[in-house]
């Protein structure tokens, strides 16, 4: 059974051969680009789609998919999470320079080295000043919600889906 790992999302059909633009995940455009199929959730079922060429500009990837010709046809996977084979991605070459890229947290354990506490990540919501994670709620009832900035971030460990931080006193 493969493991699948969202790293972007499908934004709008763009030129007339049928062609997707796609939101990627910072660290993924590489891994998207060496691959030979994406895989869209349709019906909780990740279906392949192979990729006939692909054209990347920052994080913003224009996707030619062989199953589609046509605009129209694209256009029904509009805002579709975008999902690669685990196998399929080079963790080694895996940065955390560009955290605020990447929403895709939900269901990481954040692991604050200071408090020795953990909690899981619910949601992320990306607030003006910078994206911050909403934990579930704790044994008394209390969600918190943990800036997800490069300086508190000690580790990303994306196979165990855990973020090791080190938080200042009294977030927790």
């Amino acid at each position: 059974m493969f493991k699948y790992i969202k790293i972007g999302k499908a934004l709008k059909s763009v030129r007339s051969n049928g062609a997707m633009a796609a939101s990627i995940y910072g660290d993924f455009v590489e891994d998207t680009i060496n691959s030979k199929a994406i895989f869209i959730e349709i019906d909780g079922l990740n279906v392949p789609f192979f990729i006939e060429d692909i054209e990347c500009e920052g994080n913003i990837c224009y996707i030619k998919l062989e199953e589609f010709d046509s605009p129209e046809e694209v256009k029904k996977y509009n805002n579709s999470e975008i999902c690669l084979r685990e196998s399929d991605i080079n963790w080694n070459s895996k940065q955390i320079n560009s955290i605020s890229d990447k929403s895709n947290f939900e269901g990481f354990e954040i692991y604050d080295i200071n408090s020795k506490t953990s909690c899981i990540i619910e949601s992320t919501e990306q607030f003006p000043q910078q994206l911050m994670a909403k934990t579930t709620p704790s044994e008394d009832n209390k969600t918190f919600f943990i800036p997800l900035i490069q300086e508190f971030i000690i580790d990303v460990d994306y196979i165990n889906k855990k973020i090791t931080m080190s938080l200042p006193e009294g977030l927790l």
